[in-house]
């Protein structure tokens, strides 16, 4: 019955000031599109962060492994911020599932996935939450035949406090790379 389907934050509201209304009612005023996002800012770079990073590592784990070509014009859109005709839903989980096992399956990524926790509201949660948070953007911008509109061109601010993400490794505070780390640590 639905046209649209997607995945939204429970606390949406609180993050973006939007409301379930609006929404619907910014996509009855663009109509015809496959996908909707609904918030945007970053850019690629905020993926790579930078070479040493947990997740600049996996992204282009991900790249080396063909999943995703690098576009530096990729649009930054959490997981959480967007809607897609129901039908094209099974290929955006086509590439989220070929995403998971290359992180279950691929040394590198397993060992990060692994040993690497974000600090982010008094608790650590896995690096890949985060990384998957990237995902849509980066499909979208691989399937130019999805046609979507970006329903807000500007940052909604984030009315929460925020902390600063904190890298925790396990490396008892060495001033190593991830890659470094690895190496010491590797058992092939």
């Amino acid at each position: 019955k639905c046209k649209y389907v997607g995945i939204t934050s429970w606390r949406m509201k609180e993050k973006t000031g939007l409301t379930f209304e609006k929404i619907k009612s910014l996509i009855s005023a663009e109509p015809g599109y496959d996908a909707y996002t609904y918030i945007n800012y970053g850019e690629e770079l905020n993926l790579l962060q930078n070479k040493t990073s947990a997740i600049g590592i996996l992204w282009e784990r991900i790249y080396q492994a063909g999943l995703a070509k690098k576009k530096f014009e990729w649009i930054n859109i959490f997981c959480n911020y967007w809607i897609i005709r129901k039908e094209l839903l099974p290929q955006y989980v086509k590439f989220l599932s070929a995403v998971m096992r290359l992180l279950e399956k691929d040394k590198i990524c397993k060992w990060i996935c692994e040993s690497v926790k974000f600090h982010h509201r008094d608790k650590e949660w896995p690096v890949q939450t985060f990384l998957v948070e990237y995902c849509f953007g980066v499909w979208l911008v691989n399937n130019p035949q999805i046609k979507y509109k970006q329903l807000i061109k500007k940052p909604i601010p984030n009315t929460l406090v925020k902390k600063p993400f904190t890298l925790v490794k396990r490396a008892l505070n060495a001033p190593e790379t991830l890659a470094e780390i690895y190496q010491r640590h590797r058992t092939d």
